[in-house]
């Protein structure tokens, strides 16, 4: 869950027998950026619209196979508990 006007990082973690790997985003909202040791950080701003963003975020390992990391962040205003002033 992502919040306007908040950083969200988010560290990709995989299992492999690669020794090393490369991490680039395949798809994503403006501004998202993903680092070469795989950590994913966005700043949704504050204009954003609510709802679901889609990332898809691309893994290669130094034996050149490749694989994909797929999930949608829910981006919100606030957080909210019902009954609560």
């Amino acid at each position: 869950m992502a919040y306007k006007g908040k950083k969200l990082s988010y560290q990709v973690r995989c299992k492999t027998n690669s020794n090393s790997l490369a991490f680039h985003l395949v798809e994503g909202p403006a501004g998202m950026k993903v680092s070469d040791t795989g950590l994913m950080t966005w700043v949704p701003q504050r204009g954003a619209v609510e709802g679901f963003e889609p990332v898809v975020i691309g893994i290669k390992g130094d034996d050149f196979n490749e694989t994909f990391h797929s999930f949608d962040i829910a981006v919100i205003s606030k957080l909210t508990v019902k009954g609560r002033n």
